[in-house]
């Protein structure tokens, strides 16, 4: 039915078509003896909120551009509209009082009706899904609104407009947290410390004998617990810090081509980076002045539960409900929808309709969504992220195969190098879709950072 992704096939390539068949099974509860999680993990990063707004951003940004194009589809096809609703209700008015937030609900009433056609699955019509869920991931939300000039966008309704400026707020708390709760320790301007415990390189390895001297000065048995304490937290520490900034450099190589709006993501970057790297430089210097173990352990833990602040398992993010396998389920689910979303709402609209249940004509092909209207009618659907052949011909046709190099690991779960992404179905040049291409072999300053 759909490609499983157990964990002797984790080497598995997938085409966007066999990511959203999966997602659209897992939705449905039907993965049997699957696991999809797998697949997720591969596709998307693991949770933080800084990701969590930026997908949340990315989500509202496409739900704008397709809810300003489902009005206008509205407004055309408002006789065809309040014709159905004529002949439904038995109403004797015509329809003519209804309005166009009326007409949206009808039409996308029309969309959880419509009859989706699958050549995988090889249905008799009676059969067919109902409802196109890519769509309906978007026009079914309330609209988006921009607020601050354009430079702010939220969705209209007030309930999930509170919940957006809630997560925003506490994510800015965080990133102040992160970014001046790590400051250098007073012990820099310790007198005591320096005058006892700091001595330059050229006194304390002028010779052997100080060399020795200096590495089996243990002091007391206090002292002598307190330095090994240190020194063992030290190691951890470090390597806590190593083994992150090489999981957020494949965090970073996930979301470098797919859905997530950048500003949250560079943020959320440059505040992680600035606490590891103070977290490192300060923590030595901030065992020079502990003189009692628990000491050393109290200020790593302080340390390490800034250092995770903006993770969703912190206590302060508890009320998202969210681990990181929910986040990856749902930057997933997205990827999914957006592979077989239209860039034009009109492409999926039958020409020919006559009666308001024949509006959408909805078909998918072996290689994703056929337009029904269009220049591209009875081929490939532009969709909102799809593969193409190469980075200098834009077709969706026979997408490039990703090989892996000789020494290079096989992570990738693409079996595409080359995507073309867009958000706005009028934002390029002479009011078409405005695309940019993304390759995931790219290479990418975010992950050379890390």
């Amino acid at each position: 039915r759909f490609h499983k992704t157990t964990s002797s096939q984790l080497s598995q390539r997938f085409r966007l078509i066999d990511v959203f068949r999966v997602a659209e099974a897992d939705a449905r509860n039907q993965n049997e003896d699957d696991d999809p999680d797998a697949l997720w993990e591969r596709i998307a990063p693991q949770g933080s909120i800084y990701r969590f707004n930026a997908l949340s951003v990315e989500h509202l940004k496409h739900r704008e551009d397709l809810q300003e194009q489902f009005a206008d589809l509205a407004a055309r096809c408002s006789s065809l509209l309040a014709a159905g609703a004529v002949s439904h209700h038995q109403d004797e008015s015509g329809g003519s009082g209804l309005d166009q937030p009326k007409y949206q609900q009808l039409l996308l009433k029309s969309l959880r009706e419509a009859k989706v056609s699958d050549s995988a699955r090889n249905l008799e019509q009676d059969d067919l899904i109902q409802g196109f869920s890519p769509l309906i991931e978007f026009l079914a939300p309330p609209a988006a609104t921009r607020y601050c000039f354009g430079l702010v966008i939220l969705p209209a309704d007030s309930e999930s407009g509170r919940a957006h400026i809630k997560n925003r707020f506490i994510t800015y708390l965080i990133m102040l947290a992160q970014l001046v709760g790590l400051h250098t320790p007073d012990s820099w301007l310790d007198k005591k410390v320096q005058k006892h415990y700091v001595k330059p390189g050229s006194k304390r390895f002028a010779s052997v004998y100080s060399t020795v001297e200096e590495a089996l000065c243990f002091g007391s048995l206090e002292d002598s617990c307190v330095t090994f304490m240190g020194a063992i937290f030290l190691v951890l520490f470090i390597e806590i810090t190593r083994t992150y900034a090489l999981r957020e450099a494949q965090n970073a190589e996930k979301t470098n081509f797919l859905p997530y709006d950048y500003f949250w993501l560079i943020v959320g970057q440059f505040a992680n980076m600035w606490c590891m790297i103070w977290a490192v430089a300060a923590m030595p210097v901030l065992f020079l002045s502990e003189m009692d173990a628990k000491d050393i352990v109290y200020d790593s833990l302080g340390m390490l539960f800034i250092f995770t602040l903006d993770d969703l398992a912190c206590p302060a993010l508890s009320y998202l409900m969210l681990d990181d396998a929910d986040f990856q389920r749902i930057g997933s689910w997205m990827v999914a929808a957006l592979g077989q979303c239209p860039r034009n709402i009109n492409d999926l609209v039958n020409p020919e309709a006559k009666r308001s249940t024949e509006i959408w004509k909805i078909a998918i092909g072996q290689d994703g969504l056929i337009a029904a209207s269009g220049p591209d009618a009875g081929k490939r659907c532009k969709t909102r992220l799809m593969e193409v052949s190469s980075a200098d011909e834009g077709t969706p046709l026979a997408p490039s195969p990703l090989e892996a190099s000789p020494g290079t690991s096989n992570c990738t779960p693409w079996a595409s190098r080359y995507f073309e992404y867009s958000i706005w179905h009028k934002g390029g040049s002479g009011g078409v879709p405005s695309v940019v291409l993304r390759d995931c072999q790219k290479f990418s300053l975010r992950v050379l950072m890390w």
